[in-house]
């Protein structure tokens, strides 16, 4: 009776709002436009319409950042009727959203852009942000006085001397995410049970995605040392996570990696494919099996945690693909293109 108090109304809201994620025919509708402008029109014509305004600016940006708004919203209002200590669970995954938003906001401020209208309009979801005052920074430390009321400020402060030394706000966001994930790892591990279970098989999944991201982005940029790759990777609770975290680890661990675990998902490994080649199509894999594991998770017994986590995911997903979209009418991407970089979300 308890799970039926705290997930009943939540579960009945998200379930019904899943039902209005774009299908396969809306991608292929989006894909065939000839303009941003025509791809905005038709989004403005699906369950998007009542969030979207009008006409599409110039560049694709403000129109990502208001697709990355309705999802939130959409989010908020599947958590809004939560109860219990599934709750505060919810508000740290709606928090996700807040802190792109703080992500965006640092580049922006440590690129010296403080002329960004639609960042300085970002709303906040869980933690209210001064993302104008963040701009308006003349240092690190008037960000900080911009988010002192809030969580971020600590991962902020504590990042200072690397970001003073390195002049990179890579590390200043990589503070930020470990911080993110630990806390909520922390409160979901705290669910206990299946509630826990489930939700900590998610975050495993999409911390071994970020984490491959970003190695892939630090071998490509060569901003770290190899012995120091670990150190700026995400903790998590999947074994993946576990072999790319491990103190040892090197970049010379990494085809021993892709073929223990990309093997299990993928028929084709070419001799020929870089690191950084395997680890986008290893996080490709890992993505497209989170959001398989989420679409089962909805088929399973609804008053869990599993609903909020599943709705989570695949919104999320929803929200690459149509930015991915958004910039690809932008850079003229080709119909191939679009079709390798889309996770399909819903198929019907």
């Amino acid at each position: 009776m308890i799970a039926l108090a705290r997930y009943a109304e939540a579960n009945t809201v998200t379930r019904a709002m899943l039902s209005d994620l774009l299908s396969t025919s809306d991608y292929d509708a989006l894909i065939r436009t000839s303009t941003l402008a025509e791809a905005w029109n038709y989004l403005r014509k699906t369950a998007y319409a009542p969030v979207l305004f009008d006409h599409p600016s110039d560049g694709p940006a403000p129109l990502e950042h208001a697709i990355r708004t309705a999802c939130a919203l959409r989010f908020k209002r599947s958590i809004a009727r939560l109860h219990g200590r599934a709750r505060p669970v919810a508000q740290l995954l709606l928090s996700r959203w807040d802190l792109d938003n703080l992500e965006f906001a640092l580049r922006h401020w440590h690129g010296n852009d403080r002329q960004a209208g639609h960042i300085k309009a970002l709303p906040s979801f869980a933690d209210a942000i001064s993302y104008e005052g963040i701009l308006n920074a003349g240092s690190l430390g008037e960000v900080l006085a911009a988010v002192q009321d809030t969580p971020y400020a600590d991962p902020i402060a504590l990042s200072a001397s690397e970001y003073k030394q390195k002049q990179s706000i890579f590390f200043v966001e990589i503070a930020l995410e470990k911080d993110y994930y630990r806390r909520l790892l922390l409160a979901t591990s705290k669910l206990w049970g299946p509630d826990a279970r489930d939700g900590l098989a998610a975050l495993g999944a999409e911390i071994d995605a970020l984490n491959l991201s970003w190695l892939g982005r630090l071998l490509q940029s060569k901003q770290v040392e190899s012995g120091e790759l670990s150190s700026v990777l995400i903790p998590g609770p999947s074994p993946l996570t576990r072999r790319l975290t491990h103190k040892s680890a090197s970049p010379s661990d990494l085809q021993q990696l892709h073929t223990d675990f990309a093997g299990r998902f993928l028929p084709v490994q070419r001799d020929t494919d870089t690191e950084i080649q395997r680890l986008g199509m290893l996080e490709d894999a890992v993505r497209a099996m989170a959001v398989e594991y989420a679409q089962r998770a909805l088929g399973r017994y609804p008053f869990r945690i599993s609903t909020v986590f599943a709705c989570y995911v695949l919104l999320r997903a929803e929200m690459k693909n149509l930015c991915t979209v958004l910039a690809g009418k932008s850079a003229g991407y080709s119909e191939h293109e679009f079709h390798s970089r889309l996770l399909m979300v819903r198929r019907s």
